[in-house]
């Protein structure tokens, strides 16, 4: 069911007006100003890194699948991508990379956007299921550990599944063509090492967590690592802008069990969207105005930051 963009922006509304509602705007303040702003530098530090990280797998994905785009254009596609996902649900807009591209050379890039993702996302849910095993949650650790195992061989066989999309039937004739032009490019692509890469830069968000929640609290690495994956998939739900007060609310459920106050998650969550997320849109939008681009390609892009949140449309304006 498609959840049209005016919906999505009175749930984030609905779901702040509750979270202010259960925690004071004083309350959320006072935790402000009570933070130790030295554990900023190490959580800028790890942010950082892990744009670094991210940049370095995007760059060498489209190197293994034969690409020939610019390094320029490769890295703008990637924080390009990071501008649009700020303002669509659940970062949807990440996948509009190939929009960044010059059109010559996007036959591969919507197939490789969606394996990166893919493997970002991988590299999230295997936190998750760490955190299960090292909380002592037992049963569910041992059953996430067990699903993990299974489902590795899909993930590894990636680029295969993908390859397939072009014979799909429910998929429009523009994507199935799109998949097929890339089926010589997958087919060269080694996962392993790509998902190593996605768990490294998913480490140094962990270690951003754990030095913003330090900033507010006395926290323990172990509380970090046990909520921060799931506070990211639930900001990932595609039900609000941004994830906005799906994450704040999730961190403030998920740390209320380590007796830290509702008002210090909400202030942690938010300043973790900052530095993961609004930090490398902002200079994916700067990248984007300081390129030389044709007015028709500026427009085109700038078209599929519309709340929308309708991935295809923004495939097809790229074609347009």
């Amino acid at each position: 069911m498609r959840v049209s963009p005016w919906m999505r922006v009175a749930i984030s509304a609905g779901v702040v007006a509750i979270i202010l509602w259960r925690v004071p705007a004083q309350a959320l303040l006072s935790a402000l100003q009570n933070m130790d702003s030295r554990w900023l530098l190490p959580a800028l530090a790890t942010s950082l890194a892990s744009l670094a990280v991210r940049t370095f797998k995007w760059q060498r994905l489209l190197q293994a699948a034969g690409s020939r785009a610019s390094s320029r254009d490769v890295t703008r596609s990637l924080f390009g991508g990071f501008a649009l996902g700020v303002v669509t649900p659940g970062r949807i807009g990440e996948f509009g990379r190939c929009l960044f591209i010059p059109e010559s050379q996007r036959a591969p890039i919507i197939s490789l956007n969606i394996l990166d993702r893919a493997l970002d996302s991988w590299s999230v849910v295997t936190y998750a299921v760490a955190s299960l095993l090292l909380s002592s949650h037992w049963p569910a650790g041992i059953f996430g550990a067990a699903v993990w195992l299974a489902t590795l061989p899909i993930v590894l066989g990636l680029p295969r599944i993908l390859s397939s999309f072009g014979d799909v039937c429910w998929w429009g004739e523009n994507y199935r063509a799109q998949f097929r032009a890339a089926r010589q490019h997958l087919g060269v692509v080694q996962v392993a090492p790509f998902a190593a890469w996605a768990l490294v830069s998913t480490s140094f968000d962990v270690l951003t967590f754990f030095s913003l929640l330090r900033a507010f609290h006395p926290a323990t690495f172990p509380t970090a690592l046990a909520t921060f994956p799931w506070i990211v998939m639930a900001s990932g739900i595609p039900l609000s802008l941004g994830g906005l007060g799906l994450r704040e609310g999730a961190a403030a459920l998920l740390l209320a069990h380590y007796a830290i106050p509702a008002a210090v998650a909400a202030d942690v969550a938010l300043f973790l969207f900052a530095f993961l997320s609004l930090l490398p849109g902002m200079l994916g939008a700067v990248m984007f105005l300081l390129a030389p681009r044709e007015k028709s390609d500026r427009a085109s892009v700038l078209s599929t930051s519309r709340l929308h949140g309708d991935l295809p449309n923004q495939f097809r304006m790229s074609e347009e």
